[in-house]
C-alpha cells in the first residue's frame, strides 16, 4: 500500500500566497514563447483575499539580460500557482505588491487554517495571514488600508493616502503634512460653560475651557448625537444673537448679545470642538473669528 513518507512531504510545494487585490491582470499563462492571459481570469474569479498555492513550476529570467535564457519572454522570476476555489492555474510574480505569503510551513495540499473553535470549513479562509510585530519601521510606498481599528499611541504622520474603513483611534496627535506645513488634529472635546447673565441690549462672553489650546489654532464647532450645537437661555423677554467666537489660549469664547428687553442667563449646550493646529512656513496662523 502506498504511503506518504517524510521525504515526500518535505519535497512538496509549501508556499501559498494571499492576494491583496483582484489579480486577473497579474495572472499569466506561458506558451514557451511569451506570457499571456489565463482563460477565465476575471475580477470575479480572481478576487482580493484569494489563496494561491504553488504547484512547483518555475520560470527564470536569463542570467545575462542580453540573452534569451531558457524561458523566452521571461524577464523576472515567476512561480506557478493554482487557485483551489476557481481551479485556475498560471504564473505570478511572487514579489509583486499584491501578493504576500500566507504560510510557508505546510504543503500546499493541506487546507488553509481556521480558528480552532470555529466550525468553518477550509473554504471560509478564516485565517488570512500572520500578524506583524516589529520594533522597527514599516515602509510602504502605496496606500495603507485598515479594515479594523488602527491604534496609534504616538504621533501619526501621513504623507500619502490612508484609506480606513474602520475606526481610527489616536492617543497622540494625528499630523498630516505637505511640504513645509503640517495640520495637527489635537482634540475633539465637549464644550461646556458656566451660566452668564447678560442684561437687555448688552453683550457678554461665554468662555469654554479647552486644554492645550493656542490662540492661533483652528476650531470647528459641531453638535452632538445628530443634534445641533445651541446656546441655552433662561429668563423672560430676552433674546439671543451670536456675534461669533474667538479662540484664546486655553478657551473658546462665544460673544452673545441679548436682543430682548429683559435680562437673560446664557450657557453653551450640546456642542463639541474639533481643534486643529497648523505649523510650517507655508501656513499663516491667525485667530479664527466667525461673524
Amino acid at each position: 500500500m502506498a504511503t506518504i513518507s517524510a521525504h515526500s512531504f518535505n519535497n512538496t510545494p509549501r508556499r501559498s500566497y494571499i492576494t491583496l487585490a483582484s489579480f486577473e491582470d497579474d495572472f499569466y499563462s506561458y506558451n514557451g514563447v511569451e506570457l499571456g492571459t489565463v482563460e477565465g481570469a476575471t475580477s470575479e474569479t480572481c478576487p482580493k483575499g484569494r489563496v494561491l498555492r504553488e504547484n512547483g513550476r518555475k520560470l527564470y529570467p536569463p542570467a545575462d539580460p542580453e540573452t534569451s535564457g531558457p524561458y523566452p519572454g521571461i524577464v523576472t522570476y515567476m512561480v506557478g500557482v493554482y487557485d483551489a476555489v476557481s481551479f485556475l492555474n498560471g504564473f505570478i510574480n511572487p514579489n509583486y505588491q499584491i501578493f504576500t505569503p500566507l504560510n510557508t510551513d505546510k504543503p500546499t495540499y493541506v487546507p488553509n487554517g481556521h480558528d480552532s473553535d470555529s466550525d468553518s470549513d477550509w473554504e471560509s479562509d478564516t485565517n488570512k495571514g500572520a500578524p506583524v510585530f516589529t520594533r522597527g519601521d514599516v515602509l510602504a510606498d502605496g496606500d495603507a488600508n485598515f479594515g479594523g481599528t488602527l491604534h496609534v499611541e504616538g504621533n501619526a504622520h501621513f504623507v500619502s493616502n490612508v484609506d480606513i474603513s474602520g475606526n481610527l483611534s489616536v492617543a497622540g496627535n494625528s499630523i498630516v503634512g505637505n511640504g513645509g506645513s503640517a495640520m495637527v488634529f489635537m482634540n475633539y472635546v465637549d464644550l461646556s460653560s458656566n451660566n452668564v447673565t447678560i442684561n437687555a441690549g448688552a453683550s457678554g462672553n461665554i468662555s469654554c475651557s479647552v486644554a492645550n489650546l493656542n490662540s492661533n489654532d483652528l476650531v470647528l464647532i459641531t453638535g452632538i448625537g445628530g443634534l445641533p450645537a445651541f446656546i441655552n437661555r433662561s429668563g423672560t423677554n430676552n433674546g439671543c444673537f451670536l456675534n461669533g467666537f474667538t479662540v484664546s489660549t486655553g478657551a473658546v469664547v462665544f460673544s452673545i448679545t441679548n436682543t430682548g428687553s429683559g435680562s437673560g442667563i446664557y450657557n453653551i449646550n450640546h456642542a463639541k470642538a474639533l481643534c486643529i493646529r497648523f505649523s510650517g512656513s507655508a501656513v499663516a496662523s491667525v485667530p479664527l473669528v466667525v461673524a
